[in-house]
């Protein structure tokens, strides 16, 4: 971090010429206060005291000395509250420099950007990794392209990751707080089961479109709990993230600058997810999903294959297989024949490791950002949120996003 130093050493050297005016201009310190900068009168403060300081109150001495620090770096205001940034409103695009409160860092972000992929054979821990290119079985014009690598994952890798995803998951509240994409899918969701009740706007949270406890409770139970779980982990939060995320850098080119978090999802049997792209259609905004990496944790025996309907390419769950493929074309399009489908787990259950990778990096990307305050809700209770009903489905998560937030909808969900 640069300091600025201009006049600093004729100055110093004034001050040390000799012992007798550094004990005159000690003796004289409150007098002459308004000459000297902070750094001075650290300095001359600090060598005379600090060996009683260090004595008596050990601790004073370093705030002592990172307060001089502070005061004479000119970028010590460079800190960023991440909390200010979450709950910013709007969340809008730094480029665009219509927030004020954006900090500058934000703006000055240098993006990264993901606009292909590269797949090449690896060695990991003595297993041979080579890329299994999938032919669409449809003909199409799409820069839509699939690789399959078994053994990507170890035997034992896989094991961690389910057994600390299912603790995760019992460690938490078990009363979730059910949120929807809209009123409408709520609807959707409690015809599906076949319940009559009629539901308004003010059934949600203030600011929100997430039930109370008590409407959470009893849909809950309308609807048998029925979703898959989610749990999060961050780059650089463990020691796999980092192996893994520089295995796939290996195996498939992929920048980590540009790599969101890594997601464990588990779908328990007759669970699925609708057909659906990682990316948004005709949208302009190129912090999109680019490529999809999923990690298979276990072996799937009766359904579970992730599908792609216009490509004709169904693949099956298998313990340690990554399947990765481009969801936007190479100018940044999000390209809609990457539509996809996991498929209804017909026994048994399902897990995955997910991530994905930005066309164009945020700020925030790969950062564990705090949740947002509303709604509001006691600690370790986890989110159910219900995508739009005809593309998704619902699905528990251990943090909260601000996409429940009826503000950062309005916003079209805007990066920061």
């Amino acid at each position: 971090m640069a300091r600025k130093r201009n006049g600093i050493q004729s100055k110093e050297s004034k001050l040390i010429s000799t012992k007798h005016n550094i004990e005159k201009q000690t003796r004289h310190k409150t007098k002459n206060r308004g000459k000297f900068s902070i750094l001075k009168k650290c300095a001359l403060f600090i060598p005379l005291i600090s060996a009683c300081i260090i004595a008596i109150y050990p601790n004073i001495l370093s705030s002592l000395f990172m307060y001089c620090v502070n005061q004479f770096d000119s970028q010590s205001n460079s800190t960023i509250n991440h909390e200010n940034i979450q709950s910013q409103s709007p969340l809008t695009d730094p480029k665009t420099n219509q927030n004020k409160n954006i900090p500058e860092q934000v703006k000055n972000f240098i993006p990264h950007w993901q606009k292909s992929f590269t797949v090449k054979k690896i060695f990991a821990d003595g297993r041979r990794i080579p890329p299994i290119e999938l032919i669409p079985q449809k003909e199409t014009n799409s820069s839509v392209k699939l690789y399959l690598f078994d053994n990507f994952l170890s035997a034992s890798e896989c094991d961690g990751l389910m057994k600390a995803h299912n603790r995760h998951v019992k460690e938490m509240n078990d009363n979730p707080l059910l949120c929807f994409e809209s009123l409408d899918t709520l609807r959707q969701h409690i015809s599906e089961v076949g319940i009559k009740i009629t539901v308004t706007p003010h059934v949600f949270s203030p600011g929100t479109t997430c039930l109370n406890a008590t409407l959470s409770s009893q849909i809950q139970t309308m609807i048998n709990s029925n979703w898959s779980y989610s749990t999060a982990f961050y780059p650089k939060e463990s020691k796999f993230s980092t192996i893994v995320s520089h295995r796939m850098k290996e195996a498939m080119g992929l920048d980590p600058e540009t790599g969101g978090k890594f997601q464990i999802t588990s779908y328990p049997i007759g669970k699925a997810y609708k057909i659906h792209t990682d990316c948004v259609l005709d949208s302009q905004d190129e912090r999109d999903r680019a490529v999809s990496v999923i990690m298979y944790l276990n072996d799937v025996h009766d359904g579970g294959e992730t599908k792609f309907p216009d490509l004709g390419i169904s693949v099956r769950p298998k313990k340690g297989r990554a399947l990765i493929w481009n969801n936007m074309s190479p100018e940044g399009h999000c390209e809609p024949h990457s539509r996809h489908v996991a498929s209804i787990v017909q026994s048994g259950s399902k897990y995955i490791l997910m991530r994905w990778y930005y066309y164009k990096s945020f700020y925030t990307i790969g950062k564990r950002m705090p949740g947002p305050s509303l709604p509001p809700r006691g600690p370790d209770v986890p989110m159910v949120m219900c995508d739009l009903y005809t593309h998704g489905s619902c699905r528990w998560y251990d943090e909260w996003s601000p996409q429940i937030l009826t503000q950062y909808v309005q916003n079209h969900h805007s990066y920061v």
